[in-house]
């Protein structure tokens, strides 16, 4: 059977590359290539790089984007419009079907136009959900936050030129994502919420569950010792309804009103001083460390050495963090919304009302002054992980499905 993929990120096309987003992919491409009764090929937008490269029995398809990365990128888009640059990319994809001729197209996310395809071919194209851009927009600005102000708070026009660019291309995404959605008959997923989610624009779709297989750092055997100060782990990125603020609220009311000693360490490539500002607080007054972008051996060993992980997103439907968390046995703390309850339950973590920080600095605490509790939520967290994150299970899966749609 040969399977074409249609990627967000090259998956392990680059070796060697420091990788820090979308591991799950190349997790389970690894995975997939040691069976000898499926041809895979990958196809993902990458610029200047070869139109085709074989190597380790994948045929990989990078596929330049002349709209995106230089000046004049930017100005050919602004000319051609949306029109052309459709075509363009039908075009493109086009190119790479033909050359590898699948019996059946496996489209991960609706983040980027792969999906657009169904309306150019005929080969059956199943869709894995991730995100989902539509709700994601409709949390773009937390409570307290707007365009306005997320625009014009800033003097340095590149920096406002970029934001306003940004809100713009998730805004069109979203729009996108709804003819995705519409267009397509086939999805797999993971949580009740996206289940749901892909049934309001497609009801006649049929949906198959589909787990992700972690970086492989988070499977390996692993020693926790609950810390005596209590210290806390989240990993989140720049976006707003990430929750940024939402972890400045919590730890200061941790310092100055419930005056509990801790260490938050927050990893992520984050930019912190606007929220800092519309908040009024700042991350280092109220114990909370800014560490960056770090590897998964890094952040394996935080979660190691933590009380708790806390994920304070506004918008999620299955987060890779909060199960890395939880294959590494740790209880987790979150916000009630999307598909965290698909992850998060009461025996092995707490979610609570979202922008309610009241409430979660009452579930940190919990879980902090109780000993035993935290230690059964994190067996059952490391429980419930383990069945989702089976590696055998979910190519076995995937497989099922692939055959299910497959074109004979």
């Amino acid at each position: 059977m040969k399977v074409l993929w249609f990627t967000n990120t090259p998956s392990n096309y680059l070796t060697g590359a420091e990788y820090n987003g979308g591991g799950w992919i190349s997790s389970l491409e690894l995975e997939l290539k040691k069976r000898n009764d499926v041809e895979l090929g990958i196809a993902f937008l990458l610029n200047g790089h070869p139109k085709k490269v074989e190597s380790d029995n994948v045929c990989y398809y990078p596929i330049s984007n002349p709209y995106k990365g230089s000046i004049m990128g930017k100005i050919r888009r602004l000319i051609v419009g949306d029109k052309s640059q459709r075509d363009y990319f039908a075009s493109e994809y086009l190119r790479v079907i033909n050359d590898f001729n699948p019996n059946i197209i496996n489209i991960f996310g609706t983040e980027q136009d792969f999906g657009l395809m169904a309306q150019y071919t005929q080969i059956p194209i199943v869709i894995h959900i991730q995100g989902l851009m539509g709700p994601c927009f409709m949390s773009y600005f937390p409570p307290g936050f707007s365009f306005r102000d997320y625009i014009l708070n800033c003097l340095n026009p590149f920096v406002v030129y970029k934001r306003y660019r940004n809100f713009i291309s998730y805004r069109d995404g979203a729009k996108r994502e709804r003819e995705i959605l519409m267009c397509n008959s086939h999805f797999m997923g993971r949580t009740e919420w996206d289940k749901k989610v892909t049934s309001i624009y497609c009801p006649e779709a049929t949906y198959d569950y589909c787990g992700e297989i972690l970086r492989e750092e988070f499977y390996r055997p692993f020693d926790r010792n609950i810390p005596q100060n209590l210290t806390i782990t989240s990993t989140i990125s720049s976006s707003l309804y990430k929750g940024f603020d939402v972890i400045l609220k919590c730890a200061k009311l941790m310092k100055d009103e419930m005056n509990m000693n801790f260490e938050w360490r927050v990893f992520g490539n984050i930019q912190p001083r606007y929220v800092e500002r519309k908040v009024g607080v700042v991350a280092k007054s109220v114990n909370v460390r800014l560490l960056g972008v770090a590897s998964q051996e890094v952040l394996r060993k935080s979660i190691l050495e933590s009380t708790l992980y806390v994920h304070p997103s506004y918008i999620d439907n299955s987060s890779n963090s909060v199960c890395e968390a939880q294959m590494l046995g740790c209880p987790v703390v979150g916000q009630y919304v999307g598909g965290m309850s698909s992850l998060v339950t009461d025996n092995n973590g707490k979610l609570v009302p979202a922008n309610d920080p009241y409430q979660m600095v009452l579930a940190i605490r919990e879980i902090y002054n109780n000993p035993t509790l935290n230690k059964s939520m994190g067996r059952n967290a490391l429980d419930s992980a383990q069945r989702r994150h089976n590696k055998q299970q979910i190519v076995n899966d995937l497989i099922s499905i692939y055959h299910k749609y497959e074109m004979q």
